[in-house]
């Protein structure tokens, strides 16, 4: 077995950690019984308005029912979607984090590796402050206070005629449910920025790793073959830098498990959701909330484009991994030193990838999405202009 003694026990150096304001404000903030409680309240809430619109549409078939309700129901439907998605990776997510990130964090602070790591973190939060902000100002110009119609909203047209008498009180639910969405919308995308941050970080100490771990040694490679104390000190080098490899595709592997499904179905609601606030812009133009619309659209392609950046850093920092070998001082080893560096290179041929079916972390994935998007918006604006002519 890879990993030994891996019961679930506190990160020994959080307070080391420079995104742990991630992992609290997801796993951590989940650790509280009333966060799960209104979570849960909110997932039932709103899927049984999904539900109730879903068969409505199906016993009418009516199509103003699906241009009027239907952008925020796949709106709401991906904060719906997400809790749903965060309780089923949460536990194997927690454990995955504790046996990868948990056993390899032991960087010195005083490292140069160290504060490159932290000006890199500070940075990413900066965007994941930014992104909250925007959260926020969707939440408001969502509510009547932020000059939205309850409109547009079915849960309040479902509570206006089946029960009337308690309008003001389930509004007021209704209203109370949007930050949770927003907040859940947020949990995912950050908990990948954070497992995918640390594996580049950890891919990155290794990478720094080859190319250092012989630079106190200035003699000449003839007399260095014969030296037992470098040799052995080499040996040790490899060896950590194999297991540290070996344990960061055991999480790379799990990781692409946990997330096979989950990513593809979040990214696919991501994708209507935008689609349908570009519908509501292009076609229904004339009933446009421009506050609500565009925090919405800065909201959604930020939290997206965070999914997309972390595995591309990913990408970029494992594909150095080979490189770093072959620059390494190899021609100073001995016999079992250069097959232990056969062996590492051969490991790192692949780059760490986080993909779903039809979707990769990268930033080739943006260039399709905006084709699909565009031809999309082709196909609205021939709809809008049939529908000013009146022939819709």
């Amino acid at each position: 077995m890879l990993f030994r003694n891996t019961e679930i026990r506190r990160f020994q150096t959080k307070a080391k950690d420079p995104l742990h304001f991630l992992y609290a404000s997801t796993f951590g903030l989940f650790r509280v019984k009333l966060v799960r409680l209104v979570s849960i309240f909110t997932l039932v809430f709103h899927s049984v308005i999904s539900c109730a619109f879903f068969c409505e549409m199906l016993y009418s078939f009516d199509p103003n029912l699906l241009i009027e309700y239907g952008p925020m129901i796949f709106i709401f439907g991906s904060g719906v979607m997400a809790i749903a998605v965060f309780f089923y990776i949460e536990q194997n997510g927690r454990l995955l984090l504790r046996q990868s990130v948990g056993r390899l964090w032991n960087f010195d602070s005083s490292s140069n590796l160290y504060k490159k790591m932290k000006l890199e973190s500070k940075y990413i939060l900066q965007v994941v402050h930014f992104n909250n902000f925007l959260g926020v100002c969707m939440v408001f110009f969502h509510l009547p206070a932020g000059g939205q119609s309850d409109k547009v909203f079915y849960g309040i047209n479902l509570f206006r005629r089946i029960l009337p008498q308690h309008l003001n009180f389930l509004k007021q639910i209704y209203y109370s449910t949007f930050p949770i969405l927003t907040y859940m919308v947020t949990v995912n995308p950050y908990l990948l920025l954070y497992a995918s941050s640390h594996m580049k970080f950890q891919v990155c100490y290794v990478n720094e790793l080859l190319v250092k771990m012989t630079k106190d040694y200035k003699d000449i490679d003839y007399n260095l073959l014969r030296n037992e104390k470098y040799q052995k000190t080499v040996t040790l080098g490899l060896k950590n830098c194999i297991h540290r490899h070996a344990i960061l595709k055991f999480m790379d592997k799990k990781l692409n498990k946990l997330i096979h499904w989950p990513l593809l179905i979040l990214m696919a609601l991501s994708v209507v959701a935008i689609i349908s606030l570009l519908f509501i812009a292009i076609v229904t133009r004339q009933d446009v909330h421009v506050p609500s619309f565009g925090a919405t659209m800065i909201f959604g392609i930020v939290t997206n484009s965070l999914a997309v950046y972390s595995g591309q850093e990913v990408i970029n920092e494992s594909m150095k991994s080979l490189s770093c070998a072959g620059t390494s001082r190899w021609t100073s080893w001995n016999f079992f030193n250069r097959k232990m560096l056969v062996i590492f290179m051969t490991n790192a041929q692949k780059p760490f990838i986080l993909q779903s079916p039809f979707f990769v972390c990268e930033f080739a994935f943006v260039i399709k999405a905006l084709k699909f998007v565009s031809s999309v918006c082709g196909l609205f604006f021939e709809v809008a202009r049939r529908r000013d002519l009146g022939e819709l």
